[in-house]
């Protein structure tokens, strides 16, 4: 027998994973690694990104963000998120700061963005996915910046 507390764990635990799909999204993109940018959707997800439909479900969405890798570095801040569970689909919101470093014309610079995400998503067997999403970029700033050195190996955080 289900109990109400049985209920209310496994609603906590769908949220938690809802979030947590949300947050490894952003490490694999800082980590440009694309086989975990693409275990995040589900491979029919319909996506729009600053507007623009992308064709191809994930290898759509993976293809846009392999080429956005000629950024040199990037760090992306996952902020609010407001998960509405419904059984096994889930709407979250959530906003997104990104700081993407670059090179033009041989000097760095950082363009600050502030990304908000509209995010459609089903379980699966193995676990919360993407099934539609929307990418808006509210605001950004660019700014010469400056780049400290590398970090040694042991800062790197394996997924």
């Amino acid at each position: 027998m289900t109990t109400g507390l049985d209920h209310d764990l496994a609603a906590l635990r769908d949220d938690l994973a809802v979030r947590e799909l949300l947050h490894r999204y952003a490490f694999a993109l800082d980590e440009q690694d694309m086989d975990l940018i693409a275990s995040c959707f589900t491979p029919d997800v319909r996506a729009e990104y600053s507007g623009h439909a992308l064709a191809g479900g994930v290898q759509g969405i993976v293809g846009l963000l392999r080429g956005a890798g000629s950024f040199d570095k990037t760090m992306h801040h996952v902020g609010t998120i407001v998960v509405r569970l419904d059984g096994d689909r889930a709407e979250a919101r959530s906003y997104t700061i990104a700081y993407l470093v670059g090179q033009e014309d041989g000097e760095p610079y950082l363009l600050t963005r502030g990304v908000r995400y509209l995010d459609l998503m089903r379980k699966a067997e193995d676990g919360w996915k993407i099934y539609d999403r929307v990418h808006a970029v509210d605001w950004s700033s660019k700014v010469p910046a400056t780049l400290a050195p590398a970090l040694p190996p042991e800062f790197v955080v394996a997924p």
